[in-house]
Parts: structure tokens; C-alpha cells; sequence
């Protein structure tokens, strides 16, 4: 006869709530301006080439500053 834990269902829910928390916190630190301007600046000063959208170095940092807070917020949909 299988012995039950108790407390294991709990435990399991607790810690995916942790791993969600974590990965939204990552998510967020990804995302916060001084990453991305940091992110930038690093292709920048790499010269970085353009990718598979073909969008230039120098084109990167405008796309940013018009298109930023809408790719922060698409993380939720």
C-alpha cells in the first residue's frame, strides 16, 4: 500500500511559485532600461553586425526608444 507525504503536494506548489517568481524577476531584470541600454551599447561598441532581421547597429538603439516600453509589456500576453 503507497504511503502518502502529506505536505508533498504543498511543497511542490510552494516551490513553483518560487520558480515562477524567479523567472518573472529574471525576466525583469532583462528587460529594465539599464540592461537593454547596456545590451546596446556593448553591440555598439562590438560593432556589432546586423542579425537575422537585418536591422543595423546603428538603427537598433531608435527601435529601442520607439518600440521599448511595447516589448516590455508583451512579456504578459
Amino acid at each position: 500500500m503507497p504511503v502518502e507525504v502529506k505536505g508533498r503536494r504543498e511543497d511542490s506548489g510552494q516551490l513553483y511559485k518560487q520558480k515562477e517568481t524567479q523567472q518573472v524577476e529574471l525576466i525583469d531584470r532583462i528587460l529594465s532600461d539599464g540592461n537593454i541600454e547596456a545590451a546596446i551599447h556593448a553591440v555598439k561598441s562590438n560593432r556589432g553586425a546586423a542579425g537575422i532581421d537585418k536591422m543595423t547597429v546603428d538603427a537598433l538603439e531608435g527601435y529601442f526608444a520607439m518600440h521599448g516600453e511595447e516589448i516590455k509589456t508583451s512579456r504578459s500576453r
